[in-house]
């Protein structure tokens, strides 16, 4: 137990490093220039008070709140709308992230013969995690439309994403009926934290959309 836990934030640890994709001193800047003047990080209790309200409506409250303080622009954000785009931001970023573990593991650590790892599934996996990162794209711009957020479709892009994950983590084909384990343990601890990370955000999502349908 301990040792997965100690896995578990070690991948968070990789993951939110590697997350932005674009100049982490640009994101600040212009989280900053987004929040009242005189207002810090430390300052702003109130978006992070909103964080845990909202992240309490999801299914993995610790992940949540960890993985979505890690952008800063959380900080300044007290809505529901802006968390969900950071979160499915923060899922796409891992879900790169695992293809290229993925990707290093088929170029660099491939199993001898006497392992228990089918080399097979562990390619489909990579194929799986190529259409999760091209599938929470598809949310991003379903939620940045110019249309206004298309919640129904940013849903099934998230759930094609969740199904991506359920299927890397059934890769388990059956050798003279016994079955043979497929994928090396840290890829299976990230289809773990892959799935929590987009269960949350759909649960953002849910919250939102019944929201909004509240109000009209």
């Amino acid at each position: 137990m301990a040792e997965t836990i100690q896995q578990t934030l070690l991948l968070l640890l990789i993951v939110f490093i590697s997350f932005f994709h674009y100049d982490q001193s640009y994101a600040e800047a212009e989280a900053a220039a987004a929040a009242p003047a005189g207002t810090t990080r430390l300052e702003n209790h109130r978006g992070l008070t909103f964080l845990e309200r909202t992240c309490r409506q999801t299914q993995f409250y610790n992940l949540c709140i960890s993985s979505l303080q890690s952008d800063t622009r959380t900080y300044y954000t007290a809505d529901p709308k802006g968390l969900l785009r950071i979160s499915i931001d923060l899922a796409k970023a891992n879900a790169s992230h695992i293809l290229g573990y993925i990707d290093n593991f088929l170029d660099n650590d491939k199993p001898s013969s006497t392992m228990t790892l089918n080399i097979t599934s562990i390619e489909s996996c990579a194929e799986y995690y190529d259409d999760s990162v091209t599938n929470l794209q598809w949310a991003i711009e379903a939620f940045d439309g110019n249309d206004g957020e298309d919640y129904d479709a940013t849903n099934g892009f998230i759930d094609d994403a969740i199904t991506s994950t359920d299927y890397c983590n059934r890769e388990i084909i059956e050798d003279n009926e016994v079955i043979v384990e497929e994928l090396p343990e840290p890829l299976t601890n990230m289809n773990e934290i892959m799935s929590q990370l987009l269960h949350i955000s759909q649960d953002i999502l849910y919250d939102q959309h019944d929201e909004d349908n509240n109000l009209t």
